[in-house]
């Protein structure tokens, strides 16, 4: 179960991490979070590298029942990264001020988006998806380095 998993009679389950086992002495967890919903992922446009809008009012709530499920485990997460796009700041300023108030997200440009280009980016899923299969199929045959046309180091 996710933070985002809703039941319409009793609401999001943000006991969700709970049953996690304990953190092995000398290890960290790590949760890798997505960004709450934006309008664009609402209206089921691609949104990646290119297209920055920040999360709508159901991604605010989100990011906050995200936040109030970590402040609930132990360890309590003290270091929250997020990439340089709005949508994932604000999600993690959100989930970050439900865990402990004190808390500065850092920025980490390595947790960026994918750039499908000028040709996928702000349009309807279903206008990009077949570009964007056939990028994801390269990749998955080893051709790591392909980039689609117009997008970041394309190659």
């Amino acid at each position: 179960a996710s933070a985002g998993t809703f039941d319409e009679q009793e609401g999001p389950n943000l006991d969700c991490l709970l049953d996690l086992p304990p953190v092995t002495g000398g290890c960290v967890r790590i949760y890798l979070c997505r960004h709450g919903q934006t309008e664009n992922n609402r209206l089921r446009k691609v949104q990646g590298a290119r297209v920055d809008p920040p999360i709508n009012e159901n991604g605010v709530e989100q990011a906050t029942n995200l936040g109030k499920s970590l402040s609930q485990i132990h360890p309590r997460p003290d270091t929250f990264f997020a990439s340089n796009l709005l949508r994932a700041r604000m999600t993690s300023e959100i989930a970050a001020s439900q865990v402990n108030s004190s808390i500065k997200v850092q920025r980490l440009a390595s947790l960026g988006e994918v750039d499908f280009g000028p040709i996928a980016e702000g349009k309807p899923v279903a206008l990009a998806k077949a570009g964007m299969q056939a990028t994801y199929a390269r990749w998955a045959a080893g051709q790591v380095d392909y980039r689609p046309e117009g997008g970041e180091g394309e190659s």
